[in-house]
């Protein structure tokens, strides 16, 4: 049986495909005959950071850990916020984004 922990506050999130945690967010995903347990967190939040355990019941108990960084985009006007134009006129804008990952 495989178990997902964050470690942070010691919340049990998964055991199995069992979702223990309120937080609906947070789900077990497993192909039957396969050997991968994956944890998915929908909407990932900057709370969401932190240290996470993958716990195999085995004799001894197995555990591998891995910490979760988020970046937060940022999106930028360039010029500023407010542009004033004449009716009419032409305008263009420009965007920046930073730090934002391709889906």
């Amino acid at each position: 049986m495989v178990s997902w922990i964050r470690r942070t506050d010691y919340q049990l999130l998964t055991v199995g495909l069992a979702t223990y945690s309120s937080d609906d967010r947070f789900f077990t995903a497993h192909v039957h005959h396969d050997h991968d347990w994956a944890l998915h967190i929908k909407f990932a939040e900057m709370t969401d950071e932190g240290l996470y355990e993958c716990q195999v019941s085995t004799h001894p108990p197995m555990s591998i850990f891995v910490t979760l960084k988020l970046v937060e985009s940022k999106a930028e006007i360039v010029g500023g916020s407010e542009k004033m134009v004449q009716t009419g006129s032409s305008l263009r804008l420009i965007c920046l984004l930073r730090y934002s990952m391709e889906p």
